[in-house]
């Protein structure tokens, strides 16, 4: 016969914990503790390389980190010491090749050219305010120490 109301109909989970109608895993769902798999070509399941754990299974693609790094140095190094810029400058050049060879898997790319042009930046007032203490009669503001 017919089902009734809140009786699951043919084909549809059957009551879930504490009598509640069940409705099943959520499509890409994983639950805690288990390692996201995938299929290749050759039909063997293996672990999905992620160093985060972060399940890439949904295609989504992630910020590398490394572009993050890079921009954080660089902004530093404008408030701080100037090598923060030189450290932001390599990050954000090591950052942008990792995300062109990634494939679409990583963006932030913008956020490491940005690392690159503040480090840029950065190193250049830096080395060219050291060649005017070096080679003119300017004191470096450091001279008291």
């Amino acid at each position: 016969g017919p089902s009734g109301y809140g009786q699951p109909g043919p084909g549809q989970p059957g009551p879930g914990p504490q009598g509640r109608p069940g409705y099943g895993t959520p499509p890409g769902y994983q639950s805690y503790g288990q390692q996201p798999h995938a299929q290749s070509p050759a039909g063997e399941q293996h672990a999905v390389d992620n160093p985060y754990g972060e399940s890439q299974a949904d295609g989504t693609p992630k910020t590398n980190t490394l572009a993050v790094a890079a921009l954080v140095a660089s902004l530093l190094g404008l408030v701080c010491i100037g090598i923060g810029g030189l450290i932001g400058l390599v990050l954000g050049v090591v950052a942008r090749k990792q995300i062109a060879a990634s494939g679409g898997r990583q963006t932030g790319d913008g956020l490491a050219l940005t690392a690159i042009v503040i480090g840029l930046f950065i190193v250049v007032v830096w080395v060219a305010y050291w060649l005017v203490v070096l080679f003119t009669g300017v004191e470096s503001p450091w001279s008291y120490i």
